[in-house]
């Protein structure tokens, strides 16, 4: 008799977070929530020396991937996702709601940020539609999302000496080499290139965090989470865990310069699907495409509902594009693999085939 497990059709999900976990890292996530000898990491104590080492480890393997000192910048993992940080980060940099920020918007999660900042600080708007941005000379930082994950635009590093670089970088960081050293800081949910979804990496100048205002409620201040090793209060440890294995996966897989390369593979190969079509489109300057969230949308709009059930028979999911934007979206981190990016291809040249 042939087992279900043998029978069972492969499942691709190309969702934007919480993204798939590589399979090593998920069997290894699951042998230490029911080991064979020995307490559950579920139930690991957030002092113990053990989750220490789990914080140390994280720190350390985060500054060598991203090719930054210790002794110039600091990890800190908080609770909640980066939308939190949108809140944190004014209450954080600047010290009353009259000092000011910039903020340069470019799709969705920046004009998210922006408006949080606007509850906190006086916040000026850098439209990024335009050819040249002016920055407010009283301004005490600039804040950009690297890559905006609904729309599928990517801006390099707006590097501005004269102002502390602040980076969303939830979608892309340790899937794209980016000019790390350029920023002063950066964060990122985990759920995309990290781990899964509960707990925020802020990686943080020190000569940054030296000036950081106490006004930020006690569990977001970024200069008390530093006193306490992230452990003020009760850290996520599961997704620190968690954090920790994908960190490894992805040293010993390559580093950034490998997944770099392999995400830029995955998205050229779509994108020159999506380009040669006459079914689909993806209306994104090829100058700003981001190589991480793929939108594309079908010519004739008649066709959305079947294609999706299509997709889904083919064991294609979480693919719809996000409400405001409609049409699809493929998410292509670092966990996704090209056979899955081949047979996203070879099911749309099937449904292409059948409805000409």
């Amino acid at each position: 008799m042939i087992s279900q497990a043998m029978t069972k059709k492969p499942a691709y999900y190309f969702t934007p977070g919480p993204a798939p976990l590589a399979p090593e890292v998920l069997h290894q996530a699951q042998a230490a929530i029911a080991p064979k000898q020995g307490p559950s990491i579920l139930s690991l104590s957030h002092r113990s020396s053990a989750f220490k080492d789990i914080l140390e480890a994280i720190s350390a393997q985060c500054l060598a991937l991203l090719g930054l000192s210790d002794q110039d910048y600091q990890v800190l993992l908080l609770s909640g996702g980066a939308s939190t940080q949108f809140a944190a980060i004014p209450l954080n940099l600047l010290h009353s709601t009259s000092d000011a920020a910039a903020y340069y918007l470019s799709g969705h999660w920046s004009k998210k940020a922006f408006e949080q900042a606007q509850s906190y600080s006086t916040a000026h708007a850098i439209d990024a539609t335009q050819d040249s941005i002016t920055i407010p000379d009283h301004a005490q930082y600039l804040h950009q999302c690297i890559n905006e994950t609904i729309e599928g635009i990517f801006t390099p590093a707006l590097a501005h000496h004269k102002l502390p670089l602040v980076g969303d970088a939830s979608s892309m960081l340790m899937g794209q080499s980016i000019a790390h050293q350029d920023f002063d800081m950066l964060y990122a949910c985990c759920q995309k290139n990290l781990g899964i979804a509960g707990t925020t990496l802020v990686i943080i100048k020190n000569s940054l965090l030296e000036i950081c205002s106490d006004r930020a409620p006690k569990t977001l201040q970024y200069q008390t989470q530093a006193q306490k090793q992230s452990c003020y209060n009760t850290p996520d440890t599961f997704s620190a865990y968690v954090c920790k294995l994908v960190l490894e996966w992805i040293s010993q897989s390559g580093g950034i310069a490998h997944f770099d390369s392999y995400n830029r593979t995955k998205a050229q190969r779509l994108y020159d699907f999506i380009d040669e079509s006459d079914f689909l489109f993806n209306s994104i300057p090829k100058s700003q495409r981001s190589i991480m969230n793929i939108p594309f949308h079908l010519k004739d709009t008649a066709l959305q509902t079947p294609l999706i059930k299509h997709l889904e028979h083919h064991g294609i999911y979480d693919i719809k594009g996000h409400r405001s934007m409609g049409g699809f979206r493929a998410s292509l981190y670092n966990a996704i693999s090209l056979e899955a990016v081949d047979h996203l291809i070879a099911t749309l040249e099937i449904f292409k085939d059948e409805h000409d």
